[in-house]
């Protein structure tokens, strides 16, 4: 498992090695940071990696622990990342409407956050959160209309992902992923 060279960084990544994930915004401000997440798969276009118990840093300096496990679902070729979440009556969605993702080092994930989400509960109820967010930032920034096409073309993607079950929607991705992570640890 490995991944080719994106942009001028070879990266190698392998069963249990650790990233650290940073979000930004457009204008580069940073966002968040997880300090670790260990990588369950890693190819040129993706990477699927596990949070557990890891410590957040916010853009105003707070930090807090993730309570949870979550499976993190990145690509280098679309516009969101899924987390699915670990919570007593089953797994939810948390999908963040970003920038295909960027390694920034050998160690380090960077995508950008265009604020609005997409969330499906432990009950299969999905929402999309923040739009307002996001069309008060893309006329602050400003954002361009390709980017703004591109942000709701892939919320349409999700929203038609889940409500086809596939993707990582599908029956059986979230268990299957997180029994590699069981059998690893």
């Amino acid at each position: 498992m490995s991944i080719t060279e994106i942009g001028s960084d070879p990266v190698n990544a392998r069963l249990g090695d650790v990233v650290q994930i940073e979000s930004i915004k457009h204008s580069g401000q940073f966002h968040r940071h997880w300090a670790k997440t260990e990588i369950l798969h890693c190819t040129d276009r993706e990477l699927i990696g596990v949070n557990d118990h890891t410590l957040v840093t916010e853009a105003d300096g707070t930090q807090w622990v993730t309570s949870e496990r979550a499976l993190c679902f990145f690509w280098t070729d679309r516009w969101y990342h899924v987390i699915a979440m670990e919570g007593e009556n089953g797994w939810s969605y948390y999908c963040n409407l970003a920038s295909p993702l960027i390694w920034k080092t050998k160690r380090k994930i960077q995508y950008i956050d265009y604020d609005i989400d997409y969330y499906v509960d432990v009950q299969g109820n999905d929402y999309v959160l923040d739009r307002d967010e996001f069309a008060d930032r893309a006329e602050k920034e400003p954002y361009s209309a390709e980017l703004i096409q591109t942000i709701h073309a892939s919320l349409e993607e999700l929203q038609t992902l889940y409500q086809e079950r596939s993707g990582v929607f599908a029956p059986g991705t979230v268990s299957t992923w997180i029994t590699i992570y069981d059998e690893f640890k």
